[in-house]
């Protein structure tokens, strides 16, 4: 992801949620940043206004990355506030499977030998490209 959507989303969480963030010496996986395209940022601060609101303790995000063509979100927190947590993030993941990856445009999930969810523009422009 961009570094400044990354920034602009960093700001907007509380902190300690993002605790590691591209620090090599960070043993969780998020030293490597919001490992995604751009196009899930609108995602990003629906999200972090959702868990803003419930509030969760002591916890923080350990990786973000795309995987099979959503967005995957792994956390730490206390057992109490997982089951609503886990209810947001699947918001967001089940979100991310209907958002292109690059444009934010409704997208689908498509498998051209790498699952992706992606808009019929963008799918367009790429194979463009590989011609």
């Amino acid at each position: 992801m961009n570094l400044k959507f990354e920034r602009e989303i960093l700001y907007m969480a509380p902190e300690g949620w993002f605790e590691g963030y591209r620090k090599p010496s960070n043993p969780s996986l998020l030293k490597f940043g919001l490992d995604h395209g751009d196009g899930w940022f609108k995602i990003w601060i629906e999200l972090i206004d959702r868990l803003k609101e419930l509030d969760p303790k002591e916890f923080k995000f350990v990786q973000i990355k795309e995987k099979f063509g959503k967005l995957r979100i792994y956390y730490e927190s206390l057992e109490e506030d997982r089951d609503v947590i886990d209810k947001i993030l699947a918001w967001a993941e089940n979100k991310s499977a209907e958002t292109c990856e690059v444009c934010s445009n409704p997208g689908k999930l498509e498998d051209d030998g790498w699952l992706r969810t992606i808009c019929k523009e963008c799918r367009d422009k790429k194979l463009k490209k590989e011609e």
